[in-house]
C-alpha cells in the first residue's frame, strides 16, 4: 500500500504543472502529493526520527493549502481538463517513481521494498 501511496503522490505532485482532472477536483495537487507520500512514509517507519520528519512535513503541507485557500479566496472558473495532460502526468510521475525507487538505498541508506 505504501508503494502504491507513493506512486500516486510522483502523479498528483506532477499533475499540478498540468491541465489534470486532478487539478479540478484538487485545489493544491502538489501539497496533496507531498502529504500522501509522507502520510505513506509515516506508515512504514515507526522511529521518532521518522515521525518527527515525516509528521512535519504531513503538517506543513496540510497547513499550507489551509493558508493558500485563505489567501487566495474562492476558486475560479478553470478550463476544462485534458486526458493528454492526464496520462503525460502519470508517464512523468510513474518515471520519477521508478527512479527514486531505484536509487532509494544509494540515495537515503533504506530499501523503499
Amino acid at each position: 500500500l505504501p508503494a502504491v501511496m507513493v506512486f500516486a503522490a510522483f502523479v498528483l505532485f506532477f499533475s499540478s504543472n498540468f491541465n489534470t482532472h486532478a487539478q479540478r477536483y484538487l485545489r493544491h495537487p502538489q501539497m496533496a502529493g507531498t502529504l500522501l507520500w509522507a502520510a505513506a512514509h509515516l506508515l512504514t517507519n515507526g522511529d521518532s526520527r521518522s515521525a518527527a520528519l515525516f509528521g512535519g512535513l504531513a503538517a506543513w503541507a496540510l497547513l499550507e493549502i489551509v493558508l493558500c485557500n485563505r489567501r487566495d479566496g474562492p476558486r475560479a472558473e478553470l478550463p476544462p481538463a485534458s486526458v493528454k495532460h492526464d496520462l503525460i502526468a502519470v508517464l512523468i510521475g510513474g518515471i520519477a517513481w521508478a527512479i527514486v525507487g531505484h536509487f532509494h538505498v544509494k540515495l537515503f541508506g533504506v530499501a523503499p521494498m
